[in-house]
């Protein structure tokens, strides 16, 4: 009976975490952003020591085959290395977010470089320290040995303690409240997958009766990767959703005669140091170097995007006007965001800019504001 439970866990848990593998690979190669990318590494990581537990144990139950007990703790060492590696991975997404939001972590690199270091650390010693249990119903079974396990709890503690005093930083400043329930939820689940994943190198030499905590496992880790399918494939845009969110620096309107601007707003009222310099966008520059490289590189329509180190700038042509985006991030939703924010500007504004004299004061700034942050935010 007990068997019977287990298979079918396994069976679950290796179907939910293929789907939920290939659709996160899915919206990266639609989308190419920072976050979909950490997260296709950071569930392979997870992936790795899944799939490898899932086999040991079929193999065991099906056949009463032992792996290759050289193998075995080799993977063990492996999975554990990827375990660590892939929550260092979702720690790098919110150090993406602090960054875009102009929240910059002092000492960031010293940060990443320490929790790096301490995973090399504690996978070389788990080399020699990685302890070999026998379970009658699963075979041979490698776990943590005790010094190591309480070196991975003080580090992980440390690091969920940091993520959620920065989450509570760029939180604030979302005014979509649905994204913030998103996002809420988001790293609720990463973080609940994260402390399993964790929870599975030890529990078999911590508790009296691992094997019924075992199957307790299998159903936790069953339930999220489940849930974690459906809540991505009922919202697939929710991953371009969040990771564009802070990746719009500033927006500009400026007429297409003359390349005079007519509105401008800067998300990000801290730091730019990261944007183009405001020059750039005076008598017509962004304008004239759009229609001259399309002039000389003889480009059928219009040039869309230029890449400046960083940043991509993004174009939309209009009647009267050009609409500017200055992102992070480049994906077609934020193509569309700016070709919808021109386009409302310019029909609602139509009449003054077929005779507009240059009278900055014809256009209501607050109004057109509150649209930037109706389609941007």
């Amino acid at each position: 009976m007990l068997d019977a439970i287990i298979i079918i866990l396994l069976f679950v848990i290796l179907i939910s975490i293929s789907l939920l593998i290939i659709l996160l690979l899915k919206q990266y190669l639609r989308y190419k952003t920072q976050l979909a990318r950490i997260l296709v590494t950071a569930f392979y990581s997870f992936g790795f020591g899944i799939y490898f537990e899932c086999f040991r144990a079929l193999s065991f139950i099906f056949f009463e085959h032992h792996i290759d007990p050289f193998i075995n703790k080799f993977l063990f060492i492996i999975s554990t290395f990827l375990i660590l590696f892939g929550i260092f991975t979702a720690f790098q997404a919110l150090l993406i977010f602090n960054r875009q939001s102009g929240h910059e972590i002092p000492k960031e690199s010293f940060i990443k470089y320490s929790y790096l270091a301490t995973i090399a650390v504690i996978s070389i010693f788990n080399i020699f320290m990685a302890i070999e249990i026998y379970s009658p119903e699963l075979g041979y079974i490698y776990q943590l040995h005790p010094i190591l396990i309480i070196a991975t709890i003080a580090v992980q503690i440390l690091l969920l303690i940091f993520v959620i005093a920065r989450t509570r930083t760029y939180l604030r400043e979302i005014t979509n409240k649905k994204l913030v329930f998103q996002l809420v939820l988001f790293l609720s689940f990463f973080t609940a997958l994260s402390v399993e994943r964790c929870f599975s190198l030890v529990y078999f030499l911590l508790l009296p009766n691992p094997f019924y905590i075992y199957i307790i496992d299998l159903s936790i880790l069953a339930f999220f990767l489940v849930i974690g399918f459906i809540l991505l494939l009922k919202n697939p845009v929710f991953l371009e959703a969040i990771s564009t969110y802070f990746c719009v620096k500033s927006i500009h309107i400026l007429r297409k005669k003359g390349g005079q601007v007519v509105f401008r707003h800067d998300f990000q009222q801290t730091d730019r140091s990261d944007l183009v310099p405001d020059q750039l966008l005076l008598g017509g520059f962004i304008y004239a170097v759009t229609s001259g490289l399309e002039a000389t590189l003889k480009v059928s329509g219009k040039m869309e995007e230029i890449k400046v180190g960083d940043i991509t700038i993004l174009f939309k042509h209009g009647k009267y006007v050009l609409g500017i985006e200055f992102v992070t991030e480049n994906t077609p939703t934020l193509h569309l965001k700016l070709l919808q924010f021109m386009q409302k500007f310019e029909s609602y504004y139509s009449p003054v800019l077929e005779d507009w004299t240059g009278d900055l004061s014809q256009f209501d700034s607050k109004m057109i504001q509150t649209w930037a942050y109706e389609i941007f935010r």
